[in-house]
């Protein structure tokens, strides 16, 4: 009887390293400088280490996506972000084995549940993609007399704040991004302490794709202190 050894997938080079804060458009150490350890809930052992980010960074975050916000990212048409969403689409599924296995790495589910939710993250950018265009729709007549017609109009309204839990970072954070993205608007987000590391990813990917600077903010650390700032 013959067997066939067991091999496993190589460390991605980004899970071992230091990470820092991504606010406007740029890596940066936290006010406080403190990190948390990044660790394998399948082993104990530590992969590498997050930023510490604190209330002051939270302030600096918000800060970059106003600004960003209030410069032309907000005036973009919804066809200019439409064909951003479909390009954040193409480069996160060439990604997607990577971001799958440092899902795994970092918060514990199985590599083939991981690995399955590409066609999920594939159908949800499109879906985003495709409301970029819905900017406003008939409302039904109301009940006054005479003759109306309600129009509602979709604009980008500012800064949204998002806090997603540990346990599907690779799935929350398209419920921040994906909207903010489709509508103009700007985000931050304070992603699990337990599970950062595919946003942090993630969010070199959009850098990549495109995305304008301070658009996208993300700011690790812990609930109390910057997710409480946050909310």
């Amino acid at each position: 009887m013959t067997t066939t050894p067991t091999t496993h997938p190589a460390m991605p080079e980004f899970v071992t390293g230091a990470h820092k804060l991504l606010i406007g458009g740029e890596w940066v150490e936290p006010a406080s400088g403190k990190r948390i350890d990044v660790v394998n809930p399948a082993t104990g052992g530590t992969l590498g280490s997050i930023a510490q980010g604190d209330s002051s960074d939270i302030d600096r975050a918000v800060k970059a996506a106003r600004r960003a916000f209030e410069g032309e990212w907000s005036r973009r048409t919804p066809h200019q972000r439409r064909k951003l969403l479909l390009k954040v689409h193409d480069i996160v599924l060439d990604h997607f084995d990577e971001l799958a296995l440092i899902e795994t790495l970092d918060m514990g589910a199985p590599l083939a549940r991981t690995k399955g939710l590409a066609e999920w993250t594939s159908q949800v950018l499109q879906f985003f993609a495709s409301q970029c265009d819905a900017a406003g729709a008939a409302a039904p007549q109301n009940s006054l007399p005479g003759n109306f017609l309600t129009l509602k109009h979709q604009a980008p309204v500012g800064v949204v704040g998002g806090i997603i839990p540990w346990n599907g970072p690779l799935i929350g954070l398209w419920w921040i991004f994906g909207p903010a993205l489709a509508t103009g608007c700007t985000a931050v987000l304070k992603p699990a302490e337990d599970a950062s590391l595919s946003v942090l990813r993630v969010a070199e990917l959009l850098t990549e794709a495109g995305v304008p600077d301070g658009v996208v903010n993300v700011v690790t650390g812990y609930g109390a202190e910057a997710g409480q700032a946050l909310a």
